[in-house]
């Protein structure tokens, strides 16, 4: 008489999974705790923050000893110290157009009607 093999029900094969998924929880618990620490990137900046740029302007008083005097618009008038050694020239108009690619700073005044262009200085030998 051929022997009948009885099939394992469903309740021991559900026990088989959750006792794995048990198994597979725990050691990945296991080794996510005993990991290594992770590297940790400190920077550490010491620098003097650039000062805000400050913009005067105002007509020219005087220019003695390194420092420059202007009448502001309002009345008051400002000192500023001049750079040992600035260039100061006296500026004259352009006989002949600019070249393109000439270095130049801009003048712009602002007013109740907006920016409104003053000039422009040419910096002699710049490109």
């Amino acid at each position: 008489m051929p022997q009948r093999i009885q099939r394992a029900g469903p309740l021991l094969l559900y026990a088989t999974l959750a006792l794995a998924f048990f198994a597979a929880t725990t050691l990945g618990s296991y080794v996510y705790a005993h990991e290594p620490p992770r590297d940790a990137l400190v920077l550490d900046v010491q620098a003097t923050p650039v000062p805000d740029a400050t913009t005067v302007a105002g007509t020219i008083v005087s220019i003695e000893g390194g420092e420059l005097v202007l009448a502001t618009a309002d009345g008051g008038r400002v000192t500023l110290t001049l750079a040992p050694g600035a260039p100061i020239e006296d500026l004259v108009r352009a006989q002949e157009a600019l070249p393109a690619g000439a270095s130049v700073n801009v003048g712009v005044d602002n007013t109740a009607f907006g920016q409104v262009f003053t000039g422009v200085v040419a910096v002699e030998g710049g490109n």
